[in-house]
């Protein structure tokens, strides 16, 4: 079994030698590979942009993919082991997947989560969701499914609707694995679903939720269905009621469940 992590969700160690820096604070050349993600001392105030500068991605229109910054060289320790997945500082305080720090203002962090190709993949599609569905709504516009690259042009990141049409197609067609699978997902837990601006796009929005695991909606969660007839291998769905996006992982139902299927106890 080869783990995958998700977004944010193994440690990551950078080298810098840079032409420039964005506050006199930031280092811009270092000798060695220091901790980038996470070390929870670089998202204290001032010192979180040198932090955002250096994690942030950079968009090539023209090859279609994100790379580091100049002069900052990105590397994931252990690559191929567990333990920078298992944890995601080196001190072992903070698991994997803690994307949602609360040290981090949402609008702080902003820049960096619009880089990363995978922040506008996962946003919902218009054939696995209503495409009448309003995500974002303003006290001037709704925007629905239909309404992406508006709504990129509107926000001042075109880039994002290039990312999104880069990687749509691979999920377009719901392709079936051809193999056996079980879909386990969360339910009972406040997930957001849509955004209301009273200013937009610079202030907090107040959020509505759905249900899920507080990270994926239910709507999205219960795509594995459509394999079921797809395929003819089997496609098990499991529901885990009351189980959050990364708690389900250390669930005593969850684990009994993964080790019934490997040991068969």
């Amino acid at each position: 079994i080869q783990p995958f992590p998700g977004d944010l969700g193994n440690q990551l160690e950078a080298k810098l030698d840079k032409p420039s820096v964005v506050h006199y604070l930031c280092s811009k050349k270092t000798d060695s590979y220091f901790t980038l993600w996470l070390n929870l001392e670089l998202l204290l105030p001032v010192i979180i942009d040198c932090w955002i500068d250096n994690i942030r991605l950079v968009y090539n229109r023209t090859s279609k993919i994100t790379e580091p910054p100049d002069g900052v060289d990105i590397r994931v320790p252990g690559f191929g082991q567990t333990f920078s997945l298992e944890f995601l500082d080196p001190s072992k305080r903070s698991v994997g997947d803690n994307n949602r720090i609360p040290v981090i203002s949402s609008l702080k962090i902003r820049d960096q989560q619009r880089s990363a190709v995978s922040t506008n993949w996962l946003l919902p599609y218009n054939y696995t969701w209503p495409p009448d569905k309003v995500f974002v709504s303003t006290p001037t516009t709704n925007y629905t499914l239909r309404d992406y690259q508006k709504f990129y042009r509107d926000i001042s990141f075109e880039d994002g609707w290039l990312m999104r049409q880069d990687t749509e197609p691979l999920v377009y067609q719901m392709t079936p694995p051809g193999v056996r699978i079980h879909c386990l997902y969360g339910t009972g837990v406040e997930t957001p679903d849509s955004f209301h601006y009273e200013s937009f796009p610079d202030k907090e929005p107040k959020i509505l939720y759905s249900d899920g695991d507080g990270t994926v909606n239910l709507q999205s969660a219960l795509q594995c269905q459509k394999w079921v007839d797809m395929q003819k291998q089997e496609v098990v769905i499991f529901e885990l009621s009351g189980n959050e996006h990364i708690q389900m992982l250390s669930n005593d139902t969850t684990i009994s469940y993964v080790k019934k299927l490997l040991f068969d106890l």
